[in-house]
């Protein structure tokens, strides 16, 4: 794990001290501690954004096979 690249796609401040070079303790502090609201709103945005993609595929694939199977 080269931690040039780690720091070439994501910059520091994004980062707030979380890296290759991180210890297990910061991170499971950063990920347990503090405030979960903001994980609690992007995983319902998450949640549903990837059922209108499921149901917009079902319905794709529903639609363009129709007129395959009328061949």
């Amino acid at each position: 794990s080269d931690k040039g690249w780690f720091d070439a796609i994501i910059p520091s401040g994004l980062a707030a001290g979380r890296g290759p070079d991180a210890s297990a303790e910061l991170l499971r502090r950063m990920l347990y501690d503090g405030d979960n609201s903001f994980l609690s709103g992007f995983a319902a945005y998450l949640f549903t954004h990837n059922v209108q993609v499921a149901i917009l595929a079902f319905a794709l694939g529903f639609a363009f096979a129709a007129p395959t199977v009328l061949l």
